[in-house]
């Protein structure tokens, strides 16, 4: 499992900060902002929006569920929010806390994500399986609109000490394209084959790893 040093929300805001400094540049889709959803109230600390994020897991995709169902916020020790940076960025951890001992008997543990490094770029030597907690950034979700269509935002997955995989943020690496559709969620996709490429940190290990997830508000 990853290092306890991302389960701290100054650490979490850090690493936002980092993977995204240099993520800016031409995306080929328009780039639209719209409002973000209103936090907090009362004038009172604003507080985080909690998500439930569901991946949809089609044939040939490399990264997927645990095979549990969506990541909901507070829920199995799942963290799942738009966070109070303000950026509109998604944050997912599955394994956030640790499961007690009554959700044990439902959630059956700690949550992770599936990352498939199988699928090689440039015959680059393959990866391996990995059942790891993969703690997840999607960039500037909450600032699509329905009217801007697709928005290429750029992503990370930080799978352990294998790789920090990026979409975007790596040279040679494809951002992945996001929607906001009409029934108020947000829907998340590699582009097709073959931009669909994420690259681990070190600029050298490229992979083909689609997904596509959904993004809602808790019984949304």
């Amino acid at each position: 499992m990853k290092s306890h040093m991302l389960r701290g929300a100054a650490a979490v805001l850090a690493l936002c900060s980092l993977v995204f400094a240099c993520a800016d540049g031409p995306t080929g889709l328009e780039e639209n902002s719209g409002p973000l959803l209103k936090k907090g109230g009362g004038g009172g600390k604003p507080e985080s929006t909690p998500l439930v994020v569901t991946f949809h897991e089609y044939t040939g995709d490399r990264i997927l569920s645990d095979g549990r169902g969506a990541y909901e916020h507070q829920v199995c020790g799942v963290r799942a929010d738009f966070p109070l940076s303000g950026s509109g960025d998604v944050t997912m951890d599955p394994d956030y806390k640790r499961v007690g001992k009554k959700e044990r008997e439902t959630c059956g543990g700690a949550r992770w994500l599936t990352t498939d490094f199988t699928n090689s770029v440039d015959d680059v030597e393959p990866g391996p399986v990995l059942y790891e907690g993969t703690f997840m950034v999607i960039n500037e979700v909450e600032t699509v609109t329905v009217d801007s269509g697709p928005v290429l935002r750029s992503a990370m997955f930080m799978v352990n000490y294998y790789c920090r995989l990026e979409f975007g943020a790596v040279p040679g690496s494809n951002m992945v394209e996001v929607s906001k559709n009409t029934d108020g969620t947000w829907t998340v996709r590699t582009q097709a084959f073959p931009n669909d490429v994420g690259y681990c940190a070190d600029g050298v290990r490229g992979y083909h790893m689609p997904f596509e997830a959904t993004i809602s508000l808790p019984g949304g």
